[in-house]
Protein backbone atom coordinates (compact mmCIF):
# COMPACT_ATOMS: atom_id res chain seq x y z
CA UNK A 1 0.00 0.00 0.00
CA UNK A 2 1.09 3.15 -1.09
CA UNK A 3 1.41 6.32 1.29
CA UNK A 4 -1.03 8.54 -0.43
CA UNK A 5 -3.29 5.22 0.39
CA UNK A 6 -2.90 5.32 4.25
CA UNK A 7 -4.32 8.49 4.49
CA UNK A 8 -7.24 7.58 1.90
CA UNK A 9 -10.27 5.27 3.06
CA UNK A 10 -11.16 2.67 0.35
CA UNK A 11 -14.66 1.40 -0.14
CA UNK A 12 -14.88 -1.49 -2.41
CA UNK A 13 -18.53 -2.16 -4.26
CA UNK A 14 -20.74 -5.06 -4.71
CA UNK A 15 -21.29 -6.40 -7.86
CA UNK A 16 -25.21 -4.80 -7.71
CA UNK A 17 -25.34 -1.61 -6.17
CA UNK A 18 -29.26 -2.36 -6.05
CA UNK A 19 -31.82 -1.60 -3.38
CA UNK A 20 -30.89 -5.01 -1.62
CA UNK A 21 -27.29 -4.00 -1.21
CA UNK A 22 -27.22 -0.48 -1.10
CA UNK A 23 -27.88 -0.26 2.40
CA UNK A 24 -24.91 -2.06 3.06
CA UNK A 25 -22.91 0.08 0.51
CA UNK A 26 -24.06 3.16 2.36
CA UNK A 27 -23.22 1.63 5.95
CA UNK A 28 -19.60 0.88 4.69
CA UNK A 29 -19.25 4.79 3.63
CA UNK A 30 -21.26 5.94 6.73
CA UNK A 31 -18.58 3.88 8.81
CA UNK A 32 -15.32 5.10 7.09
CA UNK A 33 -16.97 8.61 8.28
CA UNK A 34 -17.63 7.85 11.24
CA UNK A 35 -14.10 6.44 11.50
CA UNK A 36 -13.17 10.30 10.61
CA UNK A 37 -12.32 9.63 7.45
CA UNK A 38 -12.80 13.10 5.53
CA UNK A 39 -11.01 11.11 1.73
CA UNK A 40 -12.90 7.99 0.40
CA UNK A 41 -12.17 6.84 -2.97
CA UNK A 42 -15.36 4.57 -4.13
CA UNK A 43 -13.59 1.81 -6.18
CA UNK A 44 -16.28 0.37 -8.46
CA UNK A 45 -14.24 -2.96 -10.53
CA UNK A 46 -16.70 -5.03 -9.50
CA UNK A 47 -19.47 -3.52 -9.78
CA UNK A 48 -21.79 -4.09 -12.75
CA UNK A 49 -24.83 -2.28 -12.25
CA UNK A 50 -25.87 1.03 -10.30
CA UNK A 51 -29.66 1.96 -9.44
CA UNK A 52 -30.70 5.53 -8.31
CA UNK A 53 -31.21 4.41 -4.52
CA UNK A 54 -26.60 3.59 -5.31
CA UNK A 55 -26.46 7.02 -7.26
CA UNK A 56 -28.43 9.00 -3.58
CA UNK A 57 -25.49 7.79 -1.56
CA UNK A 58 -22.83 8.58 -3.75
CA UNK A 59 -24.28 12.17 -3.69
CA UNK A 60 -24.98 12.44 -0.02
CA UNK A 61 -21.21 11.22 0.57
CA UNK A 62 -19.69 13.57 -1.40
CA UNK A 63 -21.56 16.53 0.01
CA UNK A 64 -20.83 15.10 3.71
CA UNK A 65 -17.35 14.95 3.15
CA UNK A 66 -17.23 18.17 1.04
CA UNK A 67 -18.32 19.85 4.65
CA UNK A 68 -15.31 18.41 6.56
CA UNK A 69 -12.95 19.61 3.69
CA UNK A 70 -12.84 15.96 2.32
CA UNK A 71 -13.87 14.64 -0.94
CA UNK A 72 -14.93 11.70 -2.60
CA UNK A 73 -13.46 9.97 -5.58
CA UNK A 74 -14.43 7.03 -7.58
CA UNK A 75 -12.94 4.70 -9.63
CA UNK A 76 -12.28 1.24 -12.13
CA UNK A 77 -15.94 1.83 -13.33
CA UNK A 78 -16.86 -0.63 -15.90
CA UNK A 79 -18.96 0.77 -19.09
CA UNK A 80 -22.38 0.77 -18.23
CA UNK A 81 -22.06 2.18 -14.48
CA UNK A 82 -19.69 5.01 -16.40
CA UNK A 83 -22.88 5.66 -18.82
CA UNK A 84 -25.05 5.68 -15.65
CA UNK A 85 -22.80 8.31 -13.83
CA UNK A 86 -22.29 10.22 -17.24
CA UNK A 87 -26.29 10.20 -17.78
CA UNK A 88 -26.76 10.90 -13.79
CA UNK A 89 -24.17 14.37 -14.41
CA UNK A 90 -22.43 12.49 -11.98
CA UNK A 91 -19.09 12.98 -13.69
CA UNK A 92 -19.61 16.77 -13.51
CA UNK A 93 -18.99 16.87 -10.12
CA UNK A 94 -16.74 14.10 -9.06
CA UNK A 95 -13.55 12.58 -10.67
CA UNK A 96 -13.50 8.73 -11.90
CA UNK A 97 -10.23 7.63 -12.67
CA UNK A 98 -8.79 4.53 -13.54
CA UNK A 99 -7.29 2.96 -10.29
CA UNK A 100 -7.30 3.03 -6.63
CA UNK A 101 -3.85 4.76 -7.05
CA UNK A 102 -4.95 6.86 -8.98
CA UNK A 103 -7.90 8.62 -7.01
CA UNK A 104 -6.35 8.06 -3.98
CA UNK A 105 -3.26 10.07 -4.92
CA UNK A 106 -5.47 12.89 -6.87
CA UNK A 107 -7.30 13.41 -3.30
CA UNK A 108 -4.11 13.43 -1.44
CA UNK A 109 -1.99 15.41 -3.95
CA UNK A 110 -4.92 17.78 -3.50
CA UNK A 111 -5.93 18.55 -0.09
CA UNK A 112 -8.46 16.65 0.08
CA UNK A 113 -10.29 17.56 -3.16
CA UNK A 114 -10.39 15.40 -6.29
CA UNK A 115 -12.35 18.22 -8.16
Amino acid sequence: MSDCMQTVAIVATASRLDSTSTPQFEKDMKDQMDAGATRIVCDLAACEYVASTALRVILATARALSRQGGALALCNARQYVMEVLEIAGFTTILRVYDSVEDAAAALTSAGGSAQ
